[in-house]
């Protein structure tokens, strides 16, 4: 109803259960009445989705995601709003690396989320490419350049058989923090 509600105008039995619709795909009924590719193209969502549903017979229960014990506290609420707006990382220990500056600066510009990528470019209306030009494959971000893309996977592998294990690629869901000015919490 909430992610789909063109299909939900469809659906005909909207009182039932989930685990009463999932039997024999009675969810799908009343669904033959689509007359658009946009709701063809939700359905295809929502068969994707419903596919991969696991029901147990557990009674559902409500946590809080932001608690390790999943309880709702105010304290949790006040920290949460706070997730993403500072920066634990000390952009200072940057400049002291032992490496040549135009390495320094370039690393600099990326955990201040600068580098001028295709995304950043296409923002400001510049005209390019917006495919890495590395792999072909998807759009050029900092994140994807220096991340995910295969090319720098590659890489990453190559400097930790070089470094025989102390630097190791980064894992796959990783993101590039942006650092307040100076490291310090804003």
């Amino acid at each position: 109803m909430d992610l789909f509600p063109d299909l939900y105008k469809l659906a005909w039995r909207k009182n039932k259960t989930v685990s009463e619709e999932l039997v024999n795909l009675n969810w799908t009924r009343g669904l033959w009445k689509m007359r658009t590719v946009e709701e063809m193209a939700s359905f295809i969502r929502v068969w994707d989705l419903v596919q991969i549903v696991q029901l147990t017979a557990e009674p559902d229960q409500i946590t809080w995601r932001w608690t390790t014990n999943g309880l709702y506290t105010a304290k949790s609420v006040y920290n949460i709003q706070f997730v993403g707006s500072y920066s634990d990382f000390n952009g200072t220990s940057i400049w002291k690396a032992g490496s040549e500056g135009k390495h320094k600066f370039f690393a600099w510009l990326l955990v201040q989320c600068k580098l001028l990528t295709a995304d950043k470019l296409m923002a400001r209306n510049w005209p390019c490419n917006p495919i890495c030009v590395l792999c072909n494959q998807t759009q050029e971000t900092a994140m994807h350049l220096i991340l995910h893309c295969p090319f720098a996977r590659q890489v990453w592998e190559k400097v930790e058989d070089w470094t025989r294990g102390p630097v190791h690629p980064p894992l796959r869901h990783r993101e590039i923090l942006k650092s307040s000015s100076g490291g310090k919490k804003s």
